[in-house]
């Protein structure tokens, strides 16, 4: 986070900075207080094509369902991301849609 941001301005501002999507309405689901960072995991329903969209950080971009997430390794997804990811479909905070059904991204 930049010095006086939010963690939700730092979401909107991180997203725009690595994929150009601006973020509009993130919800937080959990924070994370880890030895080494303070995690913030935000979420938002939202149609993204990854195929056309451009990656500014990070070596890759990718959709993992709930299944792909349990049977990658520890270690897998950056920064032990797997773990958060898959508390977060334990607890289902969205409401399933069909068009926009619950899938991660991460960069790694």
């Amino acid at each position: 986070m930049e010095p006086g941001e939010t963690p939700e301005q730092c979401i909107i501002r991180e997203m725009y900075e690595e994929i150009e999507f601006d973020l509009k309405s993130p919800t937080l689901f959990k924070t994370y207080d880890l030895p080494d960072r303070i995690d913030h995991l935000f979420w938002q329903c939202a149609n993204i094509d990854i195929q056309n969209t451009t990656l500014h950080e990070g070596q890759k971009l990718g959709w993992f369902s709930e299944e792909q997430i349990r049977s990658m390794p520890e270690g897998a997804l950056a920064f032990g991301f797997r773990n958060l990811l898959l508390e977060f479909y334990r607890e289902r905070p969205f409401k399933p849609n069909n068009n926009l059904g619950p899938q991660s991204h991460t960069q790694y």
